[in-house]
């Protein structure tokens, strides 16, 4: 799948099947990101970390400063 903005909502196309496979309205901007699982996406300034469905998992003000550390191999 591919994820993108589409101002102002978020979407996802099945590579596959030239399709739309996901189609969430919002004020998103910025690129959306995909890692194990999750779409993260800026909307209204924060953050939200969703599942593939879309069920939200959590929200994180821009604003704030962001710290990860990457478990070693």
């Amino acid at each position: 799948r591919a994820y993108f903005v589409g101002s102002p909502n978020l979407f996802a196309v099945d590579l596959a099947s030239q399709s739309l496979a996901l189609r969430i309205d919002g004020n998103f901007t910025g690129y959306p990101a995909v890692a194990n699982g999750f779409i993260y996406a800026i909307s209204n300034d924060v953050v939200s970390a969703s599942g593939e469905m879309w069920r939200l998992q959590g929200r994180s003000p821009t604003s704030h400063a962001c710290r990860a550390r990457c478990p070693r191999a």
